[in-house]
């Protein structure tokens, strides 16, 4: 185990202690501290306390040594002073049993204690006349102390013999003048000594010598018993003092401070969660509580003050948000009924327009050069009109973020095809040659809108045609690898004006072209940069200008991203269309069907007619939906029904999409066509909910239209 994760650990426990800490409750917080202050004051007090009896007990001891002590004394003192004088002079001889001081005593006390045991007075020496006064060994070390230590005048203590206390005091004693008549020189000592206890020993001391002491020895077992008795009822005293105390304390921090916190606690809980409750914490006193609660009490007025505002302007400016988005919704509606509206009112005269002048068109070997000059310059207005009204709902959808972005299969070869055969005859009407390369191999398939990819590339190509004089227009394209990823890559080159860095920096702003002599120069809105742009980044790509220069042209990059190439299979070149995939080769004569046309406008209605009929369609027109519903339901019963109904979608007596909801509802299961000129997309759903099959835009696109009609229909081309 590493010393690191050793301080880790302690840290990880002293972080635990401090989290229980700090989720206690202040009341047990409170209870915890008194209780180690009491367990201190408790260990202080039995501390002093036993001192304390301590001290007293061998106060007692000694006050009972140095009674027995100063009898002792009082009894040697009479028999050297009295006692021994008197009887030497009577019997002439040494008796130690009337002379012998420390005889006389050490007798007495034998005596005695049979009254008080335990009771000791002892006068041992190293070198006694009396063998009964030989020191043992706890006694020849306190002689020896007092020898080490001359100045040492009394030895006192505890010592434990037998298993009983006793208590001790030992006082030395120094060799007197008079002690050597006793113990100096056995010729000169009394007769009756010498014969008594022999010259072998208690010989030869020395005056100053200390020759032994004086023991006392009292016993303190009785001592002790009082002083753990005493202690014992001391300490349970204390304890009980001492709990009733905490308990006292306990109680009134209850009733003082911790219930009117807890009140205090769920009073602001309750306001935290209500702010605008009008519930108070209790002001009870005039303590310090008392103004915390006064404090959180005015507190809480301003916030439930400042509730009730905050909430009231949140009211208002929510009604006020309320109102915006309902006004914005009406405006967005409104922006939406303009734009259907305007569409409408564009398109349907647009529809007579472009469909005479296409007409006309077709028939230009008949007029004066003049005429078809004319008829050219009203298609091309027409055409242009309706570019612009297409781009201008493309950029409402896009902004209003409602433009939808199809998920189909495209061939990346079919789309090169129609850009340029749709913009071959414009290329050379110019004299600019349009070139397509196609650089190694190409994706047969992708997964994408085939409709904006080939809207992108008609506005990148058209735009160079328009901007080039002389020289020519390269689409180019090419599929590049990326890891498990890969790119479709389509540039279009011209060598057309070209343009300046400063005129590349706000190309892709909306109304905006190079500057205002190329707009007057060469027309158009500015918007199709713009849409085209946005267009790609909706489909996951980007639209970027690769390099231009003034005078050598520009080149644009389209860059379309391809995720999933687990099935993707390559080509060099995609087999040419049959004229029946196309559905373009041929339209004079290429449908053999019945079809109904439901449209209001007379004009409209002849147009539609000639081009259907041009078609080699058998064509019944109606003016209104409700008609529309008889008719085809009348074919129906007939038996010869109509293979496909073009309907329009504003009509009166019943628009378009109530006789559409009226068909499906009776049964009608033939495929329908909604003829309209407002392609918006909530109208596209409308009419999907209703139960249409197809959508023709107007004005109306006889390719467009013959083929939405060559597919719903199973008739072969004639």
């Amino acid at each position: 185990m590493s010393p690191s994760w050793g301080c880790e650990h302690r840290m990880c426990s002293r972080r635990k202690v401090r989290g229980h800490l700090d989720l206690m409750k202040l009341r047990t917080r409170f209870a915890l501290i008194i209780v180690f202050g009491i367990l201190g004051v408790l260990g202080v007090g039995f501390w002093v306390v036993q001192n304390d009896q301590e001290q007293a007990l061998t106060d007692v001891a000694h006050r009972r040594a140095s009674a027995v002590l100063a009898v002792a004394t009082a009894s040697r003192r009479m028999v050297k002073e009295s006692l021994r004088p008197a009887i030497s002079d009577e019997l002439g001889r040494f008796t130690p049993e009337a002379m012998s001081s420390t005889f006389v005593t050490r007798a007495t006390f034998e005596r005695l204690s049979a009254e008080l045991a335990d009771y000791v007075y002892r006068q041992p020496t190293l070198n006694p006349l009396n063998p009964t006064n030989k020191a043992d060994a706890f006694e020849a070390a306190l002689i020896e102390r007092f020898r080490r230590d001359p100045d040492l005048d009394v030895i006192n203590g505890t010592r434990e013999v037998e298993g009983r206390r006793l208590y001790y005091v030992a006082r030395p004693e120094v060799v007197e003048e008079r002690c050597l008549d006793c113990h100096g020189n056995p010729e000169n000592a009394p007769p009756g000594l010498v014969e008594r206890y022999g010259t072998e020993s208690g010989f030869g001391w020395k005056p100053g010598e200390i020759a032994g002491l004086t023991l006392v020895t009292v016993p303190i077992d009785d001592l002790l018993g009082h002083q753990a008795t005493l202690g014992a009822h001391v300490l349970l005293v204390f304890l009980v003092a001492t709990v009733g105390l905490f308990l006292l304390m306990l109680f009134s921090f209850d009733r003082i401070v911790n219930r009117r916190i807890e009140k205090a606690s769920e009073v602001m809980a309750a306001v935290e969660a209500h702010p605008d409750l009008c519930v108070r914490v209790p002001e009870i006193g005039s303590d310090e509580l008392t103004d915390m609660a006064r404090a959180f009490n005015r507190m809480a007025d301003s916030v439930r003050d400042s509730t009730i505002n905050l909430e009231t302007r949140v009211r208002d400016r929510t009604r006020e948000l309320e109102e915006a988005r309902d006004e914005a919704r009406r405006a967005e509606r409104a922006k939406d009924e303009f734009l259907a509206n305007m569409s409408h009112e564009l398109r349907t005269p647009l529809t007579a327009i472009l469909g005479y002048a296409e007409e006309l068109e077709i028939r230009r070997d008949e007029l004066s050069a003049s005429c078809a000059e004319s008829v050219r310059v009203i298609s091309d207005n027409g055409k242009h009109l309706m570019h612009l009204i297409n781009d201008i709902l493309d950029l409402s959808k896009i902004l209003a973020g409602r433009m939808e972005i199809e998920s189909e299969d495209w061939s990346p070869f079919e789309i090169i095809e129609d850009v340029q055969s749709l913009l071959e005859v414009k290329a050379r009407q110019k004299r600019v040659e349009l070139e397509v390369v196609v650089e190694g191999m190409l994706p047969e398939q992708m997964k994408g809108d085939a409709a904006r990819v080939k809207q992108i590339l008609i506005n990148l190509v058209g735009n160079a045609l328009k901007f080039t004089e002389e020289g020519r227009v390269t689409l180019s394209a090419r599929f590049e690898r990326d890891g498990p990823s890969g790119r479709l890559l389509f540039d279009v080159a011209d060598t057309g004006i070209g343009m300046s860095e400063e005129q590349a920096a706000r190309l892709f702003e909306r109304f905006r072209q190079a500057d205002m002599s190329t707009t007057r120069r060469f027309g158009g809105t500015g918007l199709g940069l713009d849409i085209s742009r946005r267009l790609a980044e909706l489909m996951g790509g980007r639209l970027s200008l690769v390099h231009s220069e003034v005078g050598k042209g520009s080149t644009f990059r389209l860059e379309l991203p391809m995720e999933d190439l687990e099935d993707l299979r390559l080509i060099r070149q995609a087999p040419k269309r049959s004229e029946r995939d196309t559905g373009l080769a041929h339209t004079d004569g290429g449908l053999a069907c019945r079809v109904l046309v439901a449209e209001d406008n007379p004009v409209n209605q002849r147009i539609v007619l000639r081009i259907l009929e041009r078609f080699g369609a058998d064509v019944d027109v109606v003016g209104d939906g409700s008609q529309a519903v008889d008719a085809a339901l009348e074919a129906e019963r007939d038996g010869a029904p109509f293979s496909v109904v073009l309907m329009d979608m504003h009509m009166p007596v019943m628009d378009g999409v109530a006789a559409i909801k009226e068909l499906r509802a009776r049964g009608y299961e033939r495929p329908i066509v909604v003829l309209t000129a407002a392609i918006l997309p909530h109208e596209q759903e409308r009419c999907r909910e209703a139960g249409c099959d197809a959508f023709a835009a107007k004005p109306v696109d006889r390719h467009a239209l013959f083929e939405i009609l060559f597919e719903l229909t199973t008739i072969p081309v004639a």
